[in-house]
Protein backbone atom coordinates (compact mmCIF):
# COMPACT_ATOMS: atom_id res chain seq x y z
CA UNK A 1 0.00 0.00 0.00
CA UNK A 2 1.37 3.38 -0.96
CA UNK A 3 0.47 6.65 0.71
CA UNK A 4 -0.73 9.27 -1.76
CA UNK A 5 0.93 12.68 -1.76
CA UNK A 6 -0.32 15.11 0.84
CA UNK A 7 -2.95 17.54 -0.33
CA UNK A 8 -3.28 20.75 1.64
CA UNK A 9 -6.20 23.07 1.05
CA UNK A 10 -6.57 26.33 2.94
CA UNK A 11 -10.09 27.59 3.51
CA UNK A 12 -10.89 30.89 5.22
CA UNK A 13 -13.77 30.31 7.62
CA UNK A 14 -15.74 33.00 9.49
CA UNK A 15 -16.11 32.83 13.25
CA UNK A 16 -19.46 31.80 14.69
CA UNK A 17 -21.39 34.13 16.98
CA UNK A 18 -20.09 32.21 20.01
CA UNK A 19 -16.51 32.47 18.76
CA UNK A 20 -16.88 36.23 18.14
CA UNK A 21 -18.20 36.61 21.72
CA UNK A 22 -15.20 34.80 23.24
CA UNK A 23 -12.73 36.54 20.92
CA UNK A 24 -14.06 39.92 21.98
CA UNK A 25 -14.12 38.90 25.64
CA UNK A 26 -10.47 37.81 25.49
CA UNK A 27 -9.37 41.02 23.78
CA UNK A 28 -11.31 43.28 26.13
CA UNK A 29 -10.03 41.59 29.28
CA UNK A 30 -6.40 41.35 28.27
CA UNK A 31 -5.95 44.73 26.58
CA UNK A 32 -6.82 46.50 29.82
CA UNK A 33 -4.24 44.48 31.77
CA UNK A 34 -1.57 44.97 29.09
CA UNK A 35 -1.75 48.76 29.42
CA UNK A 36 -0.65 48.70 33.05
CA UNK A 37 2.10 46.08 32.67
CA UNK A 38 5.85 46.39 32.49
CA UNK A 39 7.54 45.46 29.21
CA UNK A 40 8.50 41.89 30.19
CA UNK A 41 5.13 41.18 31.77
CA UNK A 42 3.31 42.72 28.80
CA UNK A 43 5.26 40.47 26.40
CA UNK A 44 4.25 37.35 28.35
CA UNK A 45 0.63 38.48 28.55
CA UNK A 46 0.58 39.26 24.84
CA UNK A 47 1.90 35.79 23.98
CA UNK A 48 -0.72 34.28 26.27
CA UNK A 49 -3.44 36.37 24.63
CA UNK A 50 -2.39 35.24 21.15
CA UNK A 51 -2.54 31.61 22.31
CA UNK A 52 -6.03 32.12 23.78
CA UNK A 53 -7.23 33.79 20.57
CA UNK A 54 -5.90 30.84 18.56
CA UNK A 55 -7.92 28.51 20.79
CA UNK A 56 -11.06 30.62 20.26
CA UNK A 57 -10.53 30.40 16.50
CA UNK A 58 -10.35 26.60 16.73
CA UNK A 59 -13.32 26.00 19.02
CA UNK A 60 -14.84 27.92 21.96
CA UNK A 61 -15.35 24.64 23.86
CA UNK A 62 -11.61 24.71 24.52
CA UNK A 63 -12.57 27.06 27.36
CA UNK A 64 -14.38 25.45 30.29
CA UNK A 65 -16.63 28.49 30.69
CA UNK A 66 -17.78 28.34 27.07
CA UNK A 67 -19.84 25.17 27.26
CA UNK A 68 -21.48 25.46 30.68
CA UNK A 69 -25.02 25.86 29.34
CA UNK A 70 -24.72 23.91 26.11
CA UNK A 71 -24.79 20.19 25.62
CA UNK A 72 -21.93 18.26 24.15
CA UNK A 73 -24.14 16.96 21.37
CA UNK A 74 -22.69 16.48 17.91
CA UNK A 75 -24.79 19.36 16.60
CA UNK A 76 -23.73 21.75 19.39
CA UNK A 77 -20.06 20.85 18.90
CA UNK A 78 -20.33 21.54 15.17
CA UNK A 79 -22.40 24.75 15.36
CA UNK A 80 -20.11 26.39 17.95
CA UNK A 81 -17.13 26.59 15.58
CA UNK A 82 -16.82 27.80 12.01
CA UNK A 83 -14.03 25.29 11.40
CA UNK A 84 -16.19 22.45 12.68
CA UNK A 85 -19.07 23.46 10.40
CA UNK A 86 -16.77 23.25 7.37
CA UNK A 87 -15.05 20.08 8.62
CA UNK A 88 -18.41 18.36 9.12
CA UNK A 89 -19.43 19.17 5.54
CA UNK A 90 -16.05 18.14 4.12
CA UNK A 91 -15.95 14.85 6.01
CA UNK A 92 -19.47 13.96 4.88
CA UNK A 93 -18.56 14.67 1.25
CA UNK A 94 -15.21 12.87 1.39
CA UNK A 95 -16.71 9.85 3.15
CA UNK A 96 -19.31 9.50 0.39
CA UNK A 97 -16.44 9.51 -2.11
CA UNK A 98 -14.68 6.75 -0.15
CA UNK A 99 -11.73 9.01 0.67
CA UNK A 100 -9.61 8.84 3.80
CA UNK A 101 -8.71 11.90 5.85
CA UNK A 102 -6.11 12.76 8.47
CA UNK A 103 -6.87 15.71 10.73
CA UNK A 104 -4.03 17.47 12.51
CA UNK A 105 -4.13 20.07 15.27
CA UNK A 106 -1.47 21.82 17.32
CA UNK A 107 -3.80 21.60 20.32
CA UNK A 108 -4.38 18.18 21.85
CA UNK A 109 -7.48 19.64 23.50
CA UNK A 110 -8.87 20.31 20.01
CA UNK A 111 -8.28 16.67 19.15
CA UNK A 112 -10.35 15.80 22.24
CA UNK A 113 -13.22 17.94 20.92
CA UNK A 114 -12.87 16.24 17.52
CA UNK A 115 -12.93 12.86 19.26
CA UNK A 116 -16.21 13.77 20.96
CA UNK A 117 -17.61 14.81 17.59
CA UNK A 118 -16.52 11.71 15.69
Amino acid sequence: MQIPPKTEIKILVPLTEMQRFWYSKMLTGECASLAGSGQTDAYKRLNSLVMQLRKVCNHPYLFEEADINSGWTDEAIVQASGKMIVLDKLLTKLQKEGRKVLVFSQFTSMLDVLGDFM
